[in-house]
């Protein structure tokens, strides 16, 4: 009598083993309607920019000074040698983009003490820094700046409050 108690019971806590593990497996299956961070959150889909189901987005440094960059360039480079883990990398710089941020995010300041507003600079930093111009306006006082250069047209402007810039092909000199 008690082997078969003892038979039963196992098969009993076999069987919920099982369903478990199953279930377990499941759970990481399931499919969420945008894209995963590292914290935890599910953002936007377009933000998965290599398809993988996790977000891509918030670690760009294309904003920050060179010397910046390079720093960062360097961890990850000690990242991808094995020299450090991904958690490591992610520690190390977190302290890098909250200085960055502070010095943009001060009420009445660019933190950059202003960026060129030349014609050249402005078309340098609407096509190949264009996360910079989204972060912060040109400088402290209202501006309107708007040209045309090799058929594109430039627009920049702020009004003390709300910052805009653009540019477009036009077809024409």
């Amino acid at each position: 009598m008690k082997k078969v108690t003892l038979l039963s019971s196992l098969l009993v806590a076999g069987a919920a083993a099982f369903t478990g593990v199953n279930g377990t497996a499941q759970a990481d299956e399931v499919e969420v309607n945008g894209a995963k961070t590292p914290w935890a959150a599910v953002v936007d889909e377009e933000s998965d920019f290599d398809g993988d189901g996790w977000s891509d987005a918030g670690y760009s440094y294309d904003w920050m000074p060179q010397v910046q960059q390079d720093r960062i360039f360097e961890l990850k480079d000690e990242q991808l040698a094995g020299e450090m883990t991904q958690a490591e990398y992610n520690e190390r710089i977190a302290p890098i983009f909250d200085g960055e941020y502070a010095l943009i995010e001060r009420p009445g300041h660019n933190g950059y003490g202003g960026i060129k507003t030349d014609e050249d600079s402005l078309i340098a930093m609407a096509q190949y820094a264009p996360k910079t111009l989204d972060k912060t306006p040109l400088k402290d006082e209202p501006y309107n700046y708007s040209f045309v250069r090799d058929g594109y047209q430039f627009n920049f402007s702020y009004d003390g409050t709300y910052w805009n810039w653009s540019y477009y092909y036009t077809g024409g000199e």
